[in-house]
């Protein structure tokens, strides 16, 4: 029958090991944010509380009992860490220069104290399974302000933090912060309160609720970094914990059965369990450590981005999870009803994201869906889209991606021109990470069938390196390839955002445009040609074509707004040649981002076509 004392023991070896890996992985995911690393540090001191009290049940004399006084600073970096949750705005100097200095120091004071005098304890009992087995010295009533203002001003920091963020998403981190923190107090006031006044409370009790407190308040801290800088968790958490939950398992496992057997002392155990959860979860770190010294620094990249796309393309939401949350925003901000979004896979339609209207995967034909612009729907029921009031197309690379279809606004107020422009722009981001989504699972695909092939050659992947650069460096001669607007829409749009940067577009895939080499041919005048040479002729060619939407009437000067006729030509020679920021052309022309965005991509056609009509000149 399990006793007591193995059950406490066994808790706390757990414990452990998850506060000591969820430290790191804090500080891992978030090496620069304070608040991760204050987190962590509230997580490793747990740890040595309980790689104490685990040794301390199994070991007469433990040489590491100065650790139990460490619990004390959980209660400064609590408050330290809720104050950093604050806005700035927010943020007194009588608690960041008063309040949390003496906190620390009293946390000091006390843990000094238990390690180097009785006047904290006056007894101790080694076996010590509950907390009247250890009575308490006089200094050991300098505990019960620190848990009671530490733990009040980190319930009140929580609070007011919550009040001020406006995101709902945050605001529920917040609550769970604040249950954690009361969680966190409740373990410690058993604690002072069973050790104070010698009542018999088992330590197995607020062992698991000082784990659990501080084990949701570093999650939470995790997601909260995590939902600031835009990056997914969930699926990494889980996975990274059954990795090193199972390795460590299984380390632990044998070195249990040799402990049972006797060949082994339960230090080596406990000492097991923290080599382990450190090796496996540090190893990441190690090996990129490691890449600085066998690998040069392109490689070093390389090796630094695959892992980083794998974890991405692996932990990343999947596009129907993105799609679900923008449509759950969208209609909760703009109080719509219902609507859904479609995205086109091959000659259809099908609903990946609905809100209150269509079933998931339906299915619509291209016409049912098709749009250039915003239109409102008549007869919706005859395309099988009944009540639903709008549709409004996703582009992407000048094709259509996908639809959003919503329906009647919930207090039956029309769609005005500003819910438009709103929608438009809405429109432009949702075809963006539809577009971006599929471009990762694209790249993630070609990369498995470059390391397959790889494999199959049974070469190392720095050797198909060089060769690709080498290849890259010198290409070779292609043939005359058809070309025309639609194709050569995207990739206008990228040899403009790199205008300036001649080896890019050298290496570039108009630079093989015959119009491009041409030009070269003529300023060479038969001397060889470099890729460089390339890149200046595609430059020259780009602004060539860019400057045929010059209007031919004078721009107006000083402060006159220019007139519609050159509103094409202002925004792409503004943005791509001069280098200035979108918000600065919509400023200069007085128009919204929805009609910025649109007149963009016809003025990129524009250039398109006319890049098509020098080729088939030069061609022909």
């Amino acid at each position: 029958m399990l006793t007591l004392s193995a059950l406490t023991t066994n808790i706390n070896l757990v414990a452990l090991a998850m506060s000591l890996w969820l430290g790191l992985y804090v500080v891992t995911r978030s090496r620069t944010s304070r608040k991760a690393w204050l987190a962590a540090c509230a997580l490793w001191v747990l740890a040595a509380y309980f790689f104490q009290s685990a040794v301390a049940l199994n070991l007469p004399n433990s040489p590491f009992s100065w650790m139990r006084a460490l619990i004390v600073f959980i209660v400064p970096l609590w408050i330290n860490i809720t104050f950093l949750f604050l806005p700035p705005a927010r943020r007194t100097n009588w608690m960041r220069w008063g309040i949390i200095p003496l906190g620390y120091i009293l946390a000091g004071i006390i843990a000094a104290l238990g390690m180097f005098t009785n006047l904290l304890f006056s007894s101790q009992n080694d076996d010590a399974l509950f907390t009247n087995t250890r009575a308490s010295g006089g200094a050991y009533y300098l505990i019960l302000p620190l848990l009671v203002l530490g733990f009040g001003i980190s319930l009140w920091n929580l609070w007011r933090a919550r009040q001020a963020t406006p995101n709902a998403n945050l605001k529920r981190q917040f609550s769970i912060l604040l249950a954690a923190t009361m969680i966190e107090a409740l373990a410690g006031a058993l604690v002072a309160y069973g050790t104070a006044y010698s009542v018999p409370i088992p330590f197995i009790l607020p062992d698991i609720l000082y784990f659990g407190g501080v084990f949701f308040f570093g999650y939470t801290v995790a997601r909260y970094n995590a939902t600031l800088e835009g990056r997914p968790i969930d699926r990494d958490f889980i996975y990274t914990l059954l990795v090193v939950g199972s390795l460590t398992l299984f380390y632990c496992l044998v070195v249990w059965g040799l402990y049972v057997t006797g060949q082994v002392s339960f230090l080596s155990l406990a000492l097991t369990i923290v080599g382990t959860v450190l090796a496996n979860s540090l190893f990441d770190r190690l090996r990129l450590t490691l890449d600085r010294v066998f690998y040069q620094r392109q490689f070093q990249r390389l090796r630094s981005n695959l892992r980083g796309l794998a974890r991405e393309v692996g932990a990343g939401q999947t596009l129907s999870e993105r799609l679900h949350t923008i449509l759950h925003s969208m209609s909760r901000f703009m109080r719509i009803k219902r609507g859904f979004i479609a995205v086109r896979r091959e000659e259809q339609y099908i609903v990946e994201a609905t809100h209150d209207a269509h079933a998931l995967g339906e299915k619509f034909s291209l016409q049912t869906l098709a749009a250039s612009e915003i239109i409102g729907l008549v007869l919706p029921a005859r395309k099988n889209l009944q009540e639903m009031k709008l549709l409004v197309p996703l582009y992407a690379d000048g094709e259509q991606i996908g639809a959003v279809v919503v329906g009647e606004r919930e207090n039956g107020t029309p769609y005005g021109e500003a819910d438009l422009e709103l929608l438009e722009d809405l429109a432009d981001q949702i075809a963006r990470v539809i577009h971006d989504i599929a471009a990762q699972a694209e790249n993630a695909t070609r990369l498995n069938d470059l390391v397959a092939d790889f494999r199959a050659r049974e070469r190392a992947l720095q050797l198909q390196v060089d060769e690709m650069l080498a290849s890259r460096a010198a290409p070779a001669p292609q043939a005359a390839r058809e070309w025309d607007e639609e194709k050569l829409i995207p990739l206008v749009e990228d040899a403009l955002r790199k205008l300036h940067d001649v080896p890019y577009l050298g290496e570039h895939e108009l630079a093989q445009l015959r119009v491009v080499q041409t030009r070269v041919a003529q300023k060479r005048d038969g001397t060889p040609v470099t890729f460089l040479d390339c890149g200046k002729a595609l430059n020259e060619t780009l602004v060539e074509a860019l400057n045929e939407l010059r209007p031919a009437t004078p721009l107006p000067k000083g402060l006159q707004v220019p007139p519609r006729e050159w509103h094409l030509y202002i925004i792409l020679h503004d943005s791509y040649v001069q280098g200035e920021t979108n918000r600065d052309t919509m400023s200069k022309l007085y128009i919204s981002e929805g009609t910025f965005n649109r007149t963009r991509r016809r003025a990129l056609r524009a250039v398109a076509k006319s890049l098509a009509e020098m080729e088939a000149s030069v061609t022909g």
